[in-house]
């Protein structure tokens, strides 16, 4: 574990003496923004009228509103700002969520949220690993396709309740363009299956792949575009990728050398069974459903 003092993060809404009428604020904490949070949304306050009647309190009162943020604090100054002159400069510090947070962002562009090195949130960060002194196997698959026809496309998926790729064109006229669609295969698979998982709420249906660009075959029916197709997550032996029109086959069946669960204590308290390969999104669900935490973020 590392361990961090706490350092409540801070946040400067500039709001120049020049803008008249009303902006909103939004923090967004969705998992696909820079420093957001696994279960993270987007929430925006109610109006807020620039000028003398936007209070510390005001202010206040409409950022602690938003859910993804929680209780905060506000101080300002009067101040200037090169590039827009005089106006008020409103510190948020974030008291309820901890760690670093990603900007505010304002409805106007002329209101400017920053931050310095020294305001960024730090909170306590623990690290668990799982590990075994044997090394894992990892599934190998090849997908074989053949760029025949007017128009060539296949589309892949993974797992239960699969949701197939995007169709993959696979219309080549040279190994150099074939090698390069190595990267949209791997994107696609993933994204696939990351849809699967959304759709039917099951966060630990979720994939690590490595597609080598170091592709195969002529492109021909008897001399197919090949890709190896390696796992890294999940280990084990696993089922064949299925394809519309592309030849999926084994190449080297997968093995952990891993297995069971874990259970994690804090404060007394003890989470129930967990998988060893569980998603971020099980161990931050399970971890929260201790009286002694009230919100974690994981990454894994």
């Amino acid at each position: 574990a590392v361990y961090n003092p706490v350092r409540y993060e801070e946040q400067v809404v500039f709001v120049p003496d020049s803008f008249t009428g009303s902006f909103q604020l939004t923090m967004d904490t969705s998992p696909s923004k820079a420093k957001g949070r696994l279960g993270g949304y987007a929430a925006t306050t109610t109006d807020l009228e620039a000028g003398e009647s936007l209070t510390d309190l005001l202010l206040e009162n409409a950022l602690s509103s938003l859910a993804n943020i929680g209780k905060v604090v506000v101080s300002s100054s009067t101040t200037s700002a090169d590039e827009v002159g005089d106006g008020t400069a409103y510190t948020v510090t974030f008291v309820a969520v901890l760690g670093e947070l990603p900007l505010l962002f304002a409805s106007d562009s002329v209101i400017i949220v920053s931050r310095d090195a020294h305001q960024v949130g730090v909170a306590e960060i623990q690290t668990i690993t799982s590990s075994v002194d044997q090394a894992f196997v990892y599934e190998v698959q090849s997908v074989a396709v053949a760029s025949s026809g007017p128009t060539c496309t296949f589309s892949l998926s993974f797992g239960p309740h699969a949701v197939p790729t995007n169709p993959i064109s696979c219309d080549y006229a040279t190994v150099e363009e074939a090698r390069a669609s190595a990267a949209t295969i791997k994107d696609e698979l993933e994204a696939a299956v990351a849809a699967s998982a959304s759709s039917s709420n099951d966060n630990d249906n979720h994939i690590n792949v490595h597609v080598d660009d170091e592709v195969t075959g002529s492109g021909s029916d008897e001399d197919p575009w090949t890709y190896t197709v390696t796992f890294l997550e999940p280990v084990g032996p696993l089922p064949l990728l299925w394809s519309d029109n592309a030849v999926v086959t084994q190449v080297v069946q997968g093995q952990s050398t891993l297995d069971g669960t874990i259970v994690l204590s804090y404060d007394g308290q003890h989470t129930d069974d967990i998988a060893f390969d569980a998603s971020a999104e099980t161990v931050k669900s399970r971890l929260e459903l201790l009286s002694t935490i009230d919100e974690v973020d994981v990454r894994k």
